[in-house]
């Protein structure tokens, strides 16, 4: 299979740029799968740059188990990665899960709604005006699970029919996020290599050094995952925990995290993060802080890719009648006293068959510019 999409842009400065991203996959020969992807431009000759140049990009050979929902890959990948670590791309080999191996496999912890009963009877549990189960239950208690069509917090209306034909309904809270595992099911991956560099200008640029790392991500109960990431080679030894908890199906989601770095010639380093998020049927927002001590590496920034000082972010929206508004901030603080501060603002609405639109606009607040786009 070719995958291909073909771009010309034209400067000011530079005239025409053609360029072609080529993606080729071989399955059936043997075990596996092979891919390899290039990027091939051509630069005009009155630019600054003349000619053509072809620059590999990735290249692997990719191996399922659906059964047990593990993925093996040699070659060129990105290391596994959680919210407060930096995924890397490299070269060498990487065992991990794949849940898209099993697509109907229900990952998230499921929707429980409770009730009791004081006759045989018939419960129809409707969300969001959709039935999404109508079962038979003995009296006494009774329990259903199921996983809602929609995410963040919601309220699922129970009805219940007994042998008579009385009719009970009440009301359930609930919520269902992404950022959770299922209780006892685990997610992550090992990787060995090294570090790529200057990806997508060179075809083969890979750090001196050999590295591991690995990542795990654990459902010890519905509302509560706990994560791990870890990085080492010779001059670096870097790990961190963390905690995903859904305290109640009105409060939200919040996580932690803590990680600390040992580096060669530098003291041993500190990284904090805290974050919230709440997802509601009109309102949304997400929050999040990271920062760190001075000294904290990684191995993207032993690869002159560095880490800034802190970073803020938040970001809300509220769904009406007229569209979905939003806003966001994001701040980041470097070593130097260097700050960068962006502001944004967006509507958008769906129209059915007609199309939809989309309106964001951006403001630098340190440099004191502004972008609008439209689509």
């Amino acid at each position: 299979v070719l995958d291909y999409a073909l771009d010309a842009q034209r400067y000011a400065d530079e005239g025409v740029v053609l360029a072609a991203r080529t993606d080729l996959r071989v399955f059936g020969v043997g075990p596996g799968e092979w891919f390899g992807s290039w990027n091939i431009r051509h630069l005009p000759e009155d630019g600054p740059d003349q000619g053509t140049d072809t620059v590999r990009l990735d290249t692997r050979w990719t191996l399922d188990f659906p059964e047990r929902m593990v993925q093996l890959v040699v070659g060129d990948d990105i290391t596994g990665a959680v919210s407060w670590s930096r995924p890397t791309r490299f070269g060498g080999i990487r065992v991990g899960r794949d849940f898209d191996l099993q697509p109907y496999r229900i990952t998230t912890p499921l929707a429980a709604f409770a009730g009791q009963a004081a006759l045989p009877s018939t419960v129809d549990l409707i969300i969001s005006g959709v039935q999404e189960a109508r079962e038979p239950v003995a009296p006494g208690r009774f329990e259903l699970e199921t996983q809602p069509q929609i995410t963040g917090a919601g309220i699922a209306h129970l009805v219940l029919t007994d042998i008579n034909g009385v009719v009970r309904d009440f009301n359930v809270p609930f919520y269902t996020t992404s950022r959770l595992l299922a209780a006892g099911l685990w997610d992550g991956s090992a990787e060995v290599g090294r570090v790529r560099r200057d990806y997508g200008l060179r075809s083969f640029d890979y750090g001196g050094r050999t590295f591991g790392s690995g990542t795990l991500r654990y459902g010890v109960n519905d509302r509560l995952t706990l994560e791990a990431h870890a990085e080492v080679d010779a001059r670096l030894d870097m790990a961190g925990v963390g905690a995903v908890w859904l305290p109640g199906p009105r409060i939200g989601v919040f996580n932690a995290s803590y990680a600390r770095s040992r580096t060669e010639g530098v003291a041993d380093g500190t990284q904090y993060g805290l974050g919230y998020q709440w997802n509601g049927s009109r309102f949304h927002f997400d929050g999040s802080t990271i920062w760190r001590d001075a000294t904290f590496r990684d191995l993207a920034s032993l690869e002159n890719s560095p880490l800034p000082r802190r970073t803020d972010q938040a970001f809300a929206g509220v769904d009406t009648a007229l569209g979905h508004f939003s806003a966001g901030y994001v701040r980041q603080r470097g070593w130097e006293g260097e700050e960068a501060r962006i502001a944004s603002c967006g509507w958008s609405r769906e129209f059915g068959r007609a199309g939809s639109v989309h309106v964001t606009a951006f403001r630098d607040l340190e440099l004191d510019e502004h972008s609008v786009w439209l689509s």
